[in-house]
């Protein structure tokens, strides 16, 4: 098997991003969102967060692995009546520069193609 490679430099997703993120559950309705991810992000480690619905709803990222160019997360349920779901996603980082977002919870699915600010 492989040995764990532990801490690695988060160069290609570190900083931070934004971008308008739809919903499987409403096409329409768009949410502009922004997420930061730190340079000194390692596995287990909560690595930034983003938020939308206008910032009612804030999510903590724990990053679960990253394998080429994809950097995968858990985030936890919230108590807040807003953001009552967890889940899980991806960010995968694409030749152009772009980050595209995949973000899953039980109740919908929420996509978004970032850019670095």
């Amino acid at each position: 098997g492989r040995q764990a490679e532990g801490y690695k430099p988060m160069y290609g997703f570190a900083g931070t991003w934004s971008g308008t993120m739809s919903s499987s559950v409403d096409p329409d309705r768009k949410y502009d969102i922004e997420i930061f991810v730190p340079i000194t992000c390692k596995e287990g480690n909560t690595c930034g967060g983003f938020g939308n619905y206008s910032v009612e709803c804030g999510v903590s990222m724990t990053l679960k692995s990253v394998n080429s160019g994809i950097f995968e997360y858990d985030f936890p349920a919230d108590t807040v009546v807003e953001c009552p779901y967890g889940g899980s996603g991806t960010l995968t980082l694409r030749p152009d520069g772009s980050l595209v977002m995949e973000h899953v919870s039980p109740n919908q699915t929420l996509s978004a193609v970032l850019t670095r600010k």
